[in-house]
């Protein structure tokens, strides 16, 4: 059976990206942003709303200097392995 796109912004996604932005910023909050990012009414959001709330989540984690936020995105997706971007499977959540 087809897995349907927005099952790959699951928790092994989340997981592989707030370590990564750890490894980049080190003041990052990764329990508190793993539970903005899921909180209850995760399961019934679609592709489309998964992904805006994932762009918009990090923001309030991230320095509050723009710049600053800026550079550790940028070495944050720079660091994250291209299998691991693609290789997120975890089906419950």
């Amino acid at each position: 059976m087809q897995q349907l796109l927005k099952n790959l912004y699951n928790t092994n996604y989340i997981n592989i990206l707030f370590q990564t932005i750890n490894l980049n910023y080190s003041e990052f909050k990764q329990e508190d942003f793993k539970s903005s990012i899921f909180y209850s009414n995760w399961q019934n959001k679609e592709l489309e709303q998964r992904i805006s709330h994932i762009s918009t989540t990090p923001r309030s984690y991230l320095p509050s200097n723009y710049e600053n936020a800026i550079v550790v995105l940028k070495h944050t997706f720079n660091s994250i392995p291209t299998n691991k971007r693609s290789k997120s499977s975890d089906r419950n959540t």
